[in-house]
């Protein structure tokens, strides 16, 4: 139960004990009326409490992947950024973008879609800690908001995510790979748009860099080669 379902658990509880204090009985049935009213005032408040909670919950998840949905992103992550800042915490911000999302889509079907989307997902909580926070930012995008980590470190994540979106790919029979761009709070930005920017335009960096890479591969040249063709 979060905060709330807390509250207002308790503050039913204490109403239901001051209404039960007003009936009048005997000594005797006052004692195990009382006891009686307490308990199913307690069971009906901790099943308010759960509903409360699991409504709550299914307001910020996305259906399809059970990942954070925007709403989150716009409520909660501001507040985060400012205990980090007045703690002089670091966090990075990672967008990350299914490639050829919608060639997937055309080819394969909507069905096929959403389970390369549900399977991003679960490799991505897979290599993450409980502390951080995975949202889906909309079509085949995601956020990652990381605490207490280094730009070197998310890299390391995102490698591994790419290597298991490899096997992943093999066992649906598909071309998997995800363009990732990062930002670091508070180096670059403050806000919570800042940073989306700046990891927006690292990610179609990496998209580009890793396409122009694609094609100079399939002429049996490398990026390197090109350069030095260009010059030349």
């Amino acid at each position: 139960m979060n905060r709330h379902g807390k509250w207002y658990a308790a503050g039913f509880t204490v109403v239901s004990i001051l209404l039960s204090l007003q009936l009048e009985f005997s000594v005797w049935d006052f004692r195990y009326s009382h006891l009686v009213m307490a308990g199913l005032s307690l069971t009906v408040i901790w099943l308010f409490g759960i509903g409360y909670d699991r409504a709550m919950n299914l307001a910020v998840r996305d259906d399809l992947t059970r990942a954070y949905n925007r709403r989150f992103l716009n409520h909660s992550i501001p507040t985060l950024l400012n205990k980090a800042a007045k703690k002089g915490e670091i966090l990075t911000l990672t967008i990350l973008d299914c490639d050829d999302f919608k060639k997937i889509n055309d080819e394969n079907g909507h069905h096929t879609g959403d389970t390369v989307l549900q399977g991003i997902a679960k490799l991505i909580i897979k290599h993450t800690r409980n502390e951080d926070l995975l949202v889906r930012l909309g079509g085949d995008e995601f956020v990652l908001v990381t605490r207490h980590s280094t730009y070197g470190s998310t890299l390391t994540v995102i490698e591994r995510l790419r290597q298991e979106l490899d096997i992943l790919a093999k066992e649906m029979n598909l071309t998997l790979s995800v363009s990732a761009g990062t930002a670091v709070f508070p180096d670059d930005g403050h806000r919570l748009e800042d940073l989306i920017r700046m990891a927006d335009f690292r990610m179609y960096q990496s998209k580009l860099m890793r396409k122009e890479a694609s094609a100079y591969a399939a002429l049996g040249l490398s990026v390197d080669e090109e350069q030095h063709m260009k010059q030349a």
